[in-house]
């Protein structure tokens, strides 16, 4: 069920706007019935990085608890990664979070092993911790899952396959087809992780599915993900697995999109 207060929260903004379901939707990208569910409590908000709707919670004045850590806490395109959660020591356990996972992934970039799994190890801890603050709504989507998967795309990055593996599993069994933008992407790192593996069939069966469920996910960036993948996996272009890979891609990237985009945009 969706936390009372985000829900309300959701409601109370469009209501203020004065914007129909239907003019959020066009506006935040998502589904109509999908923020009708989300403002009822029926589902809960979806697991990943601010997005159009998290944009749209954010306030136009200067409420010290809805303001975005970017502008907070230090640009990423103006500041080293490693001074961004320094900048921030008594921020709300979710925002530390969410800025160690982040300089994490800036690390695990630059092909700095160590720095990544500091990061990583500093923001799982903060993911476990509370305190009597309210979090900023910016910050709902930032829980167990997301850290499994900022931890399986940095491992994945770093070609580290046996950490990359499970933490993708993990946090992959989490997520159903309806988020099938989201998966798919994720799906295209844990395909990386297998052919780092050495599991090319492995690898081709998990792209396989990213391929399917990106057809019908109305975004392009699945689709340049599993470029990459597919771009690996040239040197086994005779395996059966491969060719079945190359056709299904081949004959998806025909097909228009089968509906509107997901719910979120990356």
């Amino acid at each position: 069920m969706t936390e009372p207060s985000f829900a309300a929260r959701l409601r109370q903004i469009r209501d203020d706007r004065g914007l129909s379901l239907r003019g959020l939707a066009k506006l935040v990208h998502h589904g109509k019935s999908y923020l009708h569910e989300l403002e009822t409590g029926r589902k809960p908000p979806i697991r990943r990085s601010p997005n159009g709707l998290t944009r749209f919670l954010r306030p136009a004045g200067n409420s010290p608890h809805l303001l975005p850590p970017i502008r907070d806490c230090a640009a990423a395109s103006s500041s080293p990664p490693r001074v961004w959660p320094s900048r921030c020591p008594t921020a709300t356990p979710r925002v530390r979070a969410l800025l160690h996972l982040r300089a994490a992934w800036a690390h695990a970039l630059a092909g700095d092993s160590a720095a990544t799994e500091q990061h990583l190890n500093v923001g799982t801890i903060c993911l476990t911790e509370h305190d009597d603050r309210p979090e900023p709504d910016w910050v709902y989507w930032v829980d167990r899952t997301e850290g499994e998967i900022m931890t399986g795309r940095c491992w994945a990055v770093l070609h580290r396959p046996m950490r990359a593996i499970p933490a993708l599993e993990r946090a992959l069994a989490e997520f159903d087809d309806t988020y099938a933008r989201d998966k798919a992407l994720y799906l295209s790192w844990l395909a990386d992780a297998y052919f780092d593996a050495n599991e090319v069939e492995q690898a081709c069966a998990t792209a396989v599915t990213a391929v399917r469920l990106a057809g019908g996910a109305g975004s392009i960036r699945p689709g340049q993900r599993l470029d990459s993948v597919l771009n690996r996996l040239e040197p086994h272009a005779d395996l059966p697995c491969v060719v079945e890979l190359r056709a299904l891609a081949a004959e998806m990237s025909r097909r228009p999109p089968t509906g509107p985009a997901t719910p979120g945009i990356r």
